[in-house]
């Protein structure tokens, strides 16, 4: 391996795209400056990289790549971005007038001249289209196509060159918002239709580019996160407050193992927080009560440096119910890295130890009984290298911690250990 280490970063602008890689050790520096291409920012920076090894700089020796670019501020400041349309679920114009996103800031608490920024699309740019999910995901308005390519054709007349489509609970059930984004392209190809992000989308994206990336860059490769992301929601009359309340708490998952060490424990992929409510809030404020919260033995790829380990947690419920369930990962293992092993999927569990236990989809919503136990195993990291070349110490140390079993040390890893 090449022991030098260049951190590299790299700024696209709207006239040019600028890199300088700094190399420690030598501390010599690598600098480049290219024009920036409007229609494709990613080719400048191919531009600006082909000049670094160019140079002399091999694409293994990058340690650190960064990368920002001030195109999309820039054009949101100036007012530069082409004139764009919204389509919006009928009846819920206001929503996107209100901005509820925008909140004051210092003075302009106490303006009395405050001003909300301007809307990117003006109601005169938004059109309503008939449809409606509920809040459990399920259709309550099919999805008018005859109207909606109606609202496109008059986005088209008003001049728009983009289209953005916002249906309420699309991230529930996004089957709406899809059919509107192929039925723009059907009904003018030009446009380009954005939707609603949809997280577990997003993290399938991030591993696949990860795992790209380190094609390029094996020594700083990772073995892929669990795909175990999602929501949960449980929907309750009476709250411990004596009114109407909704618990809903996010799903994370845990990274994989990496070219340097194990993957990290249970956060959210991509800005690696832990966004978990404490079990002490959970029981003050909602009729539930947790009754486990820990990590899964063998919820981890096995590997020379192993994912982290996934995590269950049971709440049973003191009054009935409504469970929604957005889960993911519950069907495809997320894949090991060099010959490291992949971790089990995700799953969720209604009642897992009586005998009408019910195993539960990515979607799914359940009307719960009071007693009832809802458990949420979400996926560990899968693993990088062969797990024949884990170091002894650090096996040991996963059966001492009951991260594995003997049984796995010895079958997985080649490693008899004794039961701690």
């Amino acid at each position: 391996m090449n022991e030098r280490a260049w951190l590299v970063g790299v700024d696209s602008g709207g006239t040019f795209t600028d890199l300088i890689a700094v190399e420690q050790k030598a501390g010599e520096f690598r600098r480049a400056k290219v024009p920036s291409v409007s229609a494709d920012p990613s080719a400048a920076v191919l531009d600006a990289l082909g000049k670094l090894f160019a140079d002399g700089v091999a694409p293994s020796s990058i340690a650190l790549f960064v990368h920002g670019t001030a195109v999309a501020t820039n054009a949101l400041l100036e007012g530069k971005g082409v004139r764009a349309g919204l389509l919006i679920t009928r009846g819920f114009r206001a929503v996107y007038e209100a901005r509820g996103w925008s909140q004051p800031l210092g003075s302009d608490l106490v303006d009395v001249f405050y001003q909300k920024p301007p809307m990117l699309t003006p109601q005169w740019l938004t059109e309503e289209v008939t449809e409606r999910h509920d809040y459990r995901g399920e259709v309550v308005t099919p999805l008018d196509e005859p109207g909606l390519r109606q609202s496109v054709r008059q986005l088209k007349a008003k001049g728009v060159e983009a289209i953005a489509v916002c249906f309420l609970f699309s991230f529930l059930n996004p089957t709406h918002e899809q059919h509107a984004a192929a039925i723009v392209a059907v009904v003018n190809p030009h446009f380009p239709a954005t939707v609603n992000l949809y997280f577990p989308t997003a993290h399938l994206v991030y591993n696949t580019v990860l795992a790209a990336l380190g094609q390029l860059n094996p020594a700083r490769a990772v073995a892929p996160s669990g795909l175990g992301s999602g929501a949960i929601t449980i929907g309750y009359r009476t709250s411990r407050a004596g009114k109407a309340a909704v618990l809903y708490e996010l799903l994370y998952t845990s990274l994989g193992g990496t070219s340097r060490h194990d993957g990290a424990a249970m956060v959210m992929v991509m800005n690696h927080f832990t966004p978990g409510t404490p079990m002490e809030i959970f029981e003050s404020e909602y009729p539930l009560r947790v009754r486990s919260y820990e990590v899964v033995r063998g919820s981890a790829g096995a590997g020379r440096y192993r994912g982290c380990l996934g995590y269950a947690r049971e709440f049973e419920v003191l009054e009935d119910g409504v469970l929604t369930v957005r889960s993911s990962n519950h069907r495809f293992a997320t894949p090991g890295y060099g010959d490291g092993s992949s971790p089990p999927p995700s799953r969720v569990i209604l009642n897992p130890d009586r005998a009408d236990r019910e195993v539960l989809d990515i979607l799914d919503t359940r009307h719960l009984k009071a007693g009832d136990v809802i458990r949420f195993e979400r996926s560990g990291g899968a693993g990088f290298g062969p797990p024949a070349e884990r170091a002894p110490e650090a096996v040991r140390e996963d059966v001492r911690n009951g991260y594995v079993s003997p049984d796995a040390a010895a079958g997985i890893y080649g490693q008899p250990q004794e039961d701690p």
